[in-house]
């Protein structure tokens, strides 16, 4: 995802994914991967777990991350791309 989305989007979704809240980098030089970067929560997010415990609260949280983009192609294009990130997660789980 961070190759795709970015660091901050990566980050983000971990976030949601543990805590069921969005958040930003406390240090956005931070130097570690996304999920263990220091982040500020920002707002919970609708409908989240506290722990995403299935690939559709994952899928959820990417959806999330790409509709909080300003520029409508951009959210659309995210949303095209989450059935491929969606994708690479489960390919990865079932290696």
């Amino acid at each position: 995802m961070k190759e795709k989305w970015g660091p901050l989007a990566a980050a983000r979704t971990y976030l949601i994914c543990t805590k069921g809240w969005d958040g930003k980098f406390v240090d956005p030089f931070e130097k570690a991967p996304p999920h263990s970067k220091t982040m500020e929560q920002t707002q919970q997010v609708p409908g989240s777990l506290l722990a995403a415990d299935s690939a559709y609260s994952i899928c959820q949280a990417l959806a999330w991350i790409a509709k909080e983009r300003r520029d409508i192609q951009e959210q659309l294009d995210r949303m095209r791309e989450i059935p491929d990130l969606m994708g690479a997660l489960l390919d990865g789980l079932r290696a």
